[in-house]
């Protein structure tokens, strides 16, 4: 038989992860006074609103391409991980604004990629793919990444994230 790696077993690793995870739970009490609150899958026609700041910070784990198959010897997996927080502040250095929630959501993204990056020692991350971070509609600050878990195949593996 083939071995395959289900995607919703990466990323509920993940998800336990994160939820455990005491520097992301940290950062996100003392910034925003709870804990991230965290969608395995998304619905794009009613996602959190600014109405709602109950569930700002937040983070997305959804699935990604994977590649296995016969001809493969290493297989990859690459889940797709997004958050948003929500900060209204700014600094005003002279002529600079600067919007307080960029660097706050690339200090998030830092920390939820060091959470994930070793979520399983023997398979982890190997490549990362930072979407986008410095876009925003303020006052959400958003970021993506791919995380891409390379596992090698041998004959009669079994493979367990």
């Amino acid at each position: 038989m083939l071995p395959t790696l289900p995607m919703i077993d990466i990323i509920t690793k993940w998800k336990n992860v994160l939820v455990a995870d005491t520097p992301l739970n940290d950062f996100c009490l003392a910034k925003y006074g709870r804990k991230p609150h965290i969608y395995v899958g998304v619905d794009l026609r009613n996602p959190p609103s600014e109405d709602e700041p109950e569930l700002f910070p937040y983070i997305v784990l959804l699935p990604g391409p994977k590649t296995e198959g016969l001809n493969q010897s290493v297989y990859t997996y690459t889940p797709t991980v997004g958050w948003v927080v929500m900060q209204e502040n700014t600094t005003v250095e002279g002529d600079v604004t600067f919007y307080d929630g960029l660097t706050e959501a690339d200090e998030m993204g830092q920390l939820i990629f060091a959470a994930v990056a070793e979520a399983n020692p023997d398979y982890p991350v190997t490549q990362l793919d930072v979407k986008s971070t410095g876009f925003a509609i303020a006052p959400q600050y958003a970021g993506t990444f791919d995380a891409t878990i390379s596992i090698p195949i041998t004959m009669g593996v079994e493979l367990e994230y």
